[in-house]
């Protein structure tokens, strides 16, 4: 309070640090509106000597590394830990390793900062910052539960993953089957004369030759190749061999005791060929019964039932055991991560979770193969998604199910409702995004800089609730502009993250003409509704506004915020307009040949999905009719429900602890044992959890040995808790609950899928999984086998081979 100025200094990045200059800046206004503001930011100012940026992704940081710099980079926050989350962080470090300039970073955070509280019923929970307070006082959820360990220590799936990534002993395959592989010393100071390297080829769970490297002799920063010597293992063609790695310390040093394992690796050594013919026993033979609204299968020792009204296979029994609890049924849902909440996926992707609830059962047809085979085939209908599933059901006469899904998308039907409609008297036609889920896109025109302009749109809003977008630029960085309602109040945001909410009183149904006008120069912005001045806003940091690149009308980039209402009359000129300027125009369309006048569309000159522009040469906005832009899938596959005493989990795959496609390089795949009960991850905030990726097969048993078997044909992922993805469920981002909110059921809850998309964790605001671990909404087909297992079953590693096709 005592400096003539205040300093707002920062370590985040342009795209990022905005929301908090912006929080900071309007509590000093609030206190003394005079007092001048000024923003720097790290790395920027001549005396900095480390670049830190805070949540740069991985492509800044890569672009940063290959260019020659004066200050290497280190993340001074990256990889946000929040509840499920620390995806691709291996993609980090491929890029960190590969440029002397990236020297890491910091992962925000540590540990979940919770309170210790106990509810009603005296069972015990953590409590976070959204649960204190007086109710009128804004809070921030859970947002401070995002650390690697729970807040009583306990590690999350995710801090074996950071421990694998860190490690500073690398290895790499040079030539796997003559034995040859590099070890790689990283660390800075210290050879590896403390640490012994353990190897092992491991296959079907066993470990089949091993060796020991006592005296690696390297030293730091240093790297050699080593032959192992497994020459004379006979490997099988259609077995996989994996080379394990485990460097271990020779003795104590400080918090680390000796015979600790400090670095891992795992190879597949490229011998696996598929087997060409397995040698399989005879196919008993097997009934089949076709009554009313169901179709019975009827074989040695089991029954299997498919309800033709709903298509679904509803009863599974094999000695006179029920095999399913619930039905088996098409999936596209998780439970939504901290990370899903922070990007929208609750409400962008709902529609997968609302296709498997609303489908519509188009066909179910039932076919006899042979004396010992039959087909079930189920066709829905998708309506949200306007696709088909097929479910296939082959069974043979020892009661193996091989399941097939398919997911085909289709052209979404003609719109029966007319998109162009009257606009407010006297301006013709207006864009009716309530029609069907519209926005435009507008072409780039190019490098624009307006350091002065004007905006005006033509608005009849018909729901002021949520975010309804007017104008998007393609991204959030400085220059770009953001123009939208939040539940009533218009935004404005120019440069980054700083937002401005006009204070009017805008009411749904209504025609307003609203205006905007800006000058960098003048260091203000402009308020008018309906021609008439409302409010004016100061600019301490002001920026000239970009327009190149693609933009949105009516919604941002995938079909988020999308305008619920009518859109007409979209005008910009490059200066800033006076009052009088702008009543001259509140109910009349602006003249043509008005030089600074550069944009105009009036939704006159509509040819199919086209708008050309009236002023702007080539310029257009094309209408994306969003039916036919799905949102990515959140998982493919299938889900039902067994017996609780099906304890007992086995699986060949990766783990043992939990994993996704973005997070896990530090899962081998193995044979790994286990309880269903163990599979579940008590996440402060209950979520998604307890994923397996990349398994050839699972089983889950009861004590005598007796349950199912699940073959990928080849590969599947799957998970099995005891709760179901409607428990973890929190609906939307403002249900906060808690872990004494989940209680364990007895049945268990089986998810089989062809894959579940990545969880992410470049932040928790926003950062989707990277593309590549995304589902992108496309035709998907999708293979496994079930089959009833009993204690004399021969061993899974032979009986998964089997063919009954």
């Amino acid at each position: 309070k005592n400096h003539p100025s205040v300093i707002i200094w920062s370590l985040g990045n342009e795209a990022g640090d905005g929301t908090n200059f912006a929080a900071c800046y309007r509590w000093v206004k609030q206190r003394d509106p005079s007092r001048p503001v000024h923003y720097e930011r790290a790395g920027l100012g001549p005396n900095t000597d480390i670049f830190c940026p805070m949540y740069a992704g991985v492509e800044y940081i890569e672009k940063y590394g290959q260019e020659k710099q004066d200050r290497p980079l280190i993340l001074c926050e990256y990889s946000h830990a929040m509840g499920n989350s620390n995806g691709n962080l291996q993609d980090y470090w491929d890029v960190i390793k590969k440029y002397d300039q990236l020297q890491g970073g910091s992962i925000w955070d540590w540990v979940d900062q919770g309170l210790l509280e106990t509810d009603q019923n005296g069972v015990a929970y953590y409590a976070y910052g959204g649960d204190y307070g007086p109710e009128d006082v804004p809070g921030d959820g859970n947002f401070c539960i995002n650390g690697l360990v729970s807040p009583d220590r306990t590690p999350h799936p995710a801090l074996t993953e950071v421990k694998k990534v860190y490690q500073y002993v690398d290895f790499e395959m040079v030539d796997p089957l003559k034995g040859k592989y590099h070890i790689i010393n990283n660390y800075d100071f210290i050879d590896l004369a403390g640490f012994r390297i353990l190897w092992q080829v491991r296959s079907e769970g066993k470990t089949l030759v091993s060796g020991l490297i006592d005296d690696v002799g390297l030293e730091a920063g240093k790297s050699k190749t080593v032959t192992l010597d497994y020459a004379d293992l006979h490997m099988k063609p259609d077995r996989e061999y994996f080379l394990h790695f485990s460097a271990i310390t020779k003795n104590s040093n400080g918090l680390i005791p000796a015979e600790y394992e400090v670095a891992t690796a795992q190879f597949e050594i490229p011998n696996y060929e598929p087997p060409v013919k397995i040698n399989t026993p005879a196919l008993p033979a097997l009934e089949a019964v076709e009554l009313e609204n169901e179709i019975v299968v009827i074989g040695r020792d089991f029954e299997i039932r498919f309800d033709t009204v709903t298509g679904y296979l509803t009863s599974w029994s094999a000695d006179e055991k029920q095999m399913l609890e619930a039905p088996l049924s098409p999936n596209f849902w998780r439970a939504p991560t901290d990370n899903d909440f922070g990007n929208g996926m609750d409400k962008r992707c709902k529609v997968w979770k609302d296709a498997a609830m609303h489908k519509t059962l188009v066909s179910s047809n039932f076919e006899v193969m042979s004396a010992s085979k039959v087909r079930f085939q189920t066709t829905y209908y998708l309506n949200e998604v306007y696709a088909y599933l097929h479910i296939y059901y082959q069974i043979n006469g020892r009661g193996e199910i091989t399941v097939s899904e398919k997911l085909e998308l289709t052209d979404p039907p003609e719109p029966d409702v007319e998109v162009f409609t009257p606009s407010k008297e006297g301006f013709g036609k207006a864009m009716d995004f309530d029609a069907i889920p519209t926005m435009l896109e507008m072409n780039d025109p190019g490098p624009v800089m307006l350091p002065e302009f004007t905006i005006e749109v033509l608005i009849y809003p018909t729901k002021l609730e949520g975010k309804n977008a007017i104008w998007d630029n393609h991204d959030w960085a400085a220059n770009r502009l953001h123009y939208e309602f939040r539940d009533g109040e218009l935004y404005f945001f120019l440069g980054g993250n700083e937002p401005e909410a006009f204070i009017y009183p805008f009411n749904e149904n209504n025609w307003y003409l609203v205006s905007v006008a800006y000058s960098q120069f003048e260091q203000k912005l402009n308020f008018y509704v309906n021609g008439e001045f409302i409010q004016s806003i100061a600019y301490e940091d002001p920026k000239p506004l970009d327009i190149s690149g693609v933009s949105y009308l009516g919604g941002y980039q995938q079909g988020e915020r999308l305008f619920n209402g009518k859109m007409d009359e979209f005008r910009l000129w490059n200066t800033m307009r006076s009052s009088e300027e702008i009543a001259r125009n509140r109910s009349a369309s602006p003249e043509s040949n008005d030089p600074a006048l550069i944009l105009y569309f009036d939704f006159e000159k509509q040819h199919g999905d086209t708008t050309q522009a009236n002023v702007g040469s080539g310029m257009q906005l094309m209408m994306m009719d969003l039916r036919t832009i799905r949102p990515e899938i959140p998982r493919f596959g299938v889900y039902f429900t067994l017996p609780g005493d099906y304890e007992n989990l086995a699986w060949f795959g990766r783990g043992p602890h939990e994993n996704y496609c973005d997070r896990f390089t530090s899962a081998f795949v193995d044979l790994y044992e286990s309880t269903v009960s163990e599979q579940y991850f008590p996440y402060i905030r209950p979520q998604e959890n307890g994923y397996k990726t990349d398994v050839r097969w699972l089983k889950l048993t009861d004590e005598s040995g007796n349950g199912i078997l699940f073959d990928g044909l080849p590969q599947l992922s799957f998970s099995a808790l005891h709760n179901s993805i409607g428990d973890l469920d929190q609906g939307n981002k403002h249900n906060y609950q808690h872990t004494n909110d989940i209680a364990p059921k007895e049945e268990i809850y089986v998810a089989i899928d062809m894959k579940q998309m990545g969880v992410g964790g470049d932040n928790s605001w926003g950062a989707k999984p990277h593309p590549q671990y995304l589902i992108p909404a496309g035709d998907y087909s999708f293979k496994f086998r079930m089959r009833p297992i009993r204690q004399n079953t021969p061993d899974p590693f032979e009986y998964h081979l089997w063919d009954n096709e």
